[in-house]
């Protein structure tokens, strides 16, 4: 087989990855920005990647859906990944907390009520909690 003729213009393709030698510390941070289950399925990347979304600054619990990842939902379809998502999550220091579904109801107590025991244990600075603006 011939040798590949380079293109004019083509630029060699480059696979450095940059985030990834980012310090622990500055990726926690990026990862607080992330919706929660998001930062979660950042485990799969590389073997450094597996456990850092547990020691992320920030925690945003909000629903996500296949149209649109920021669309909230209610707080009961939540709960269940949310409770494993505290269990695992390590007990570090939280800068920021948002909670957010689409409808509040009676029986939702609980486990907002848990989630925020959990934000509160992790001394969190800031906390938002909340249905959407639409509903």
């Amino acid at each position: 087989m011939p040798p590949r003729k380079k293109r004019k213009g083509a630029s060699p393709v480059c696979a450095t990855d940059r985030i990834g030698t980012l310090p622990d510390n500055m990726l926690h941070h990026l990862l607080s920005f992330l919706p929660a289950q998001a930062a979660v399925r950042t485990c799969v990347l590389a073997r450094r990647w597996r456990d850092l979304w547990r020691s992320a600054t920030g925690l945003r619990i909000v629903g996500l859906d296949d149209d649109n990842d920021e669309k909230p939902v209610q707080a009961q379809d939540l709960h269940k990944s949310v409770d494993y998502l505290l269990v695992l999550r390590e007990r570090t220091d939280l800068d920021t907390v948002e909670i957010r579904f689409d409808t509040f109801l009676e029986e939702d107590i609980p486990y907002v009520n848990l989630w925020v025991r959990s934000a509160v244990m992790c001394k969190v600075q800031v906390s938002s909690i909340g249905g959407s603006e639409d509903g």
